[in-house]
């Protein structure tokens, strides 16, 4: 059930992590958090101020977000849950979280946002933490992370269900657990890289990560309007090499992005018309309690649910042929989906292979939404 106040939306029809996903997606939050907690506190005054790889954010503009996000997360999963408990019978609240770790953040008004904040509210509460120094951030993440884990203590799979307000469409309890992944996972890999080092991201996260950006994200975020051309029925086959559990073609209509997982890639050398610009982007999610998630410079407002956004498990086979198969490991096309890494940059340095038709590896960038 939505929390009150947000907009009453169907169950997504859509898959989302299961129990033992959740848990693995809490214990790898709780993994990088740290090291990055770690590495936040390390930075000087100088790289503090150095612009990020999410321009126009500077490093602690990014830092500052990390934490702002995973905030608004906790802030929107306890109204969700707490919404089910009050209308569901045998529900419980949600527990606090607020007091579990006592002396972080709290002297330095740094600790976990509380429910219901309005946008003047919001938009201090993101000052502040721009404000703060690495250290305080430092503190600000290791408190979040604790509160947004601690969320998931004793939960029932109606619990994991639960369907909390979100301003692309509303998620569930579980589809949170993967987001927040993908937050601290890629913009840990942001911060390395606006410091100037070489990072990597982790073959399990981007392989646990992957399922949840293809087949429920990216269709809601192509529905947004969140890329910068419309396709025109474009097929392409993404294929984590030695996996073959983790395929998926993704076809690019002009009005929706379907994904569907599968088990066997049949590329096809047939060329497919250029896609033009739409002048139709998906409506807004309807206005609901403040949200300080996920508010990329670049992201513009999102939608309600794409209907059904390729949650077949079916064998496509030769009968549905992609137009162009891109196969790699995880992590370059977890890097490729969410932004980070470009199709022809990949495939001219050899972390992907690529079979059928390569006038479409330039389409991808313009095609493929952003996060």
């Amino acid at each position: 059930m939505a929390a009150e106040g947000s907009p009453a939306v169907p169950r997504p029809a859509e898959p989302a992590p299961g129990r033992r996903e959740v848990e693995r997606c809490l214990e790898a939050i709780t993994r990088l958090s740290a090291a990055l907690a770690d590495e936040v506190r390390a930075l000087a005054p100088a790289d503090w101020e150095r612009p990020s790889n999410c321009p126009p954010w500077r490093v602690r503009d990014l830092a500052a977000h990390i934490v702002s996000s995973g905030e608004g997360f906790v802030a929107n999963i306890r109204r969700g849950l707490a919404s089910a408990a009050a209308t569901e019978p045998g529900r419980g609240e949600p527990a606090p979280v607020a007091a579990a770790r006592p002396g972080l953040g709290a002297p330095d008004r740094l600790g976990p946002a509380t429910s219901g904040l309005d946008e003047s509210a919001r938009l201090e509460r993101q000052r502040e933490l721009e404000s703060a120094d690495p250290a305080l951030l430092a503190r600000a993440l290791q408190t979040v992370t604790h509160a947004f884990v601690s969320l998931y203590d004793d939960l029932s799979a109606a619990d994991l269900a639960t369907i909390c307000f979100h301003r692309r469409g509303n998620r569930s309890v579980a589809w949170y657990a993967a987001h927040r992944l993908a937050e601290v996972a890629f913009h840990r890999w942001d911060l390395q890289r606006s410091l100037g080092q070489s990072p990597t991201l982790d073959a399990d996260v981007a392989s646990l990560l992957l399922p949840t950006l293809l087949e429920s994200n990216a269709p809601r975020t192509y529905a947004a309007g969140l890329s910068p051309e419309r396709g025109t029925g474009e097929r392409y086959w993404l294929a984590v090499s030695g996996d073959p559990t983790a395929r998926w073609r993704v076809t690019i209509e002009p009005e929706r992005l379907d994904v569907r997982r599968a088990s066997a890639p049949a590329a096809s050398s047939s060329a497919t018309s250029a896609a033009s610009p739409s002048d139709n982007p998906a409506d807004s999610a309807a206005a609901a309690p403040a949200d300080s998630a996920d508010t990329d410079p670049a992201d513009s407002a999102g939608a309600d649910a794409a209907d059904s956004a390729g949650a077949d498990a079916a064998d496509l086979g030769a009968a549905s042929p992609a137009d162009l198969e891109v196969s790699g490991a995880a992590p370059d096309l977890a890097l490729l989906v969410y932004g980070r890494a470009q199709l022809d940059t990949l495939a001219q340095t050899g972390a992907v292979r690529l079979a059928g038709n390569r006038a479409l590896v330039a389409r991808f960038a313009q095609l493929f939404p952003r996060p």
